[in-house]
């Protein structure tokens, strides 16, 4: 089965706030491999050749570019955790 290329096409602002992403030795390791599968998207690799390229596996990469093409940059961020909000006991609370 021959592998697809899925090319996004990435707006300019966007291409400068990704790229800004994958510069950032600030930015969290996360943050910047999923602007990286984006950017490489764009280039029109194939998924196990982002997959190498960025250091994952070809199941993130799908993820990440599906979430980028229907959500735009907002895709890329965490989504919200089940659960309710963390408690800290205090002192008083003992």
């Amino acid at each position: 089965m021959p592998n697809r290329v899925r090319i996004l096409t990435i707006a300019d602002g966007d291409r400068e706030e990704l790229e800004r992403r994958v510069r950032d030795r600030g930015a969290q390791a996360r943050v910047a491999e999923r602007a990286r599968i984006v950017l490489l998207s764009a280039e029109g690799l194939t998924g196990p050749q982002i997959a190498q390229r960025a250091g994952c596996t070809e199941p993130t990469v799908i993820k990440w570019r599906r979430q980028y093409a229907e959500g735009g940059l907002a895709g890329l961020e965490d989504a919200p955790r089940p659960g309710g909000p963390k408690t800290v006991l205090t002192e008083k609370a003992i």
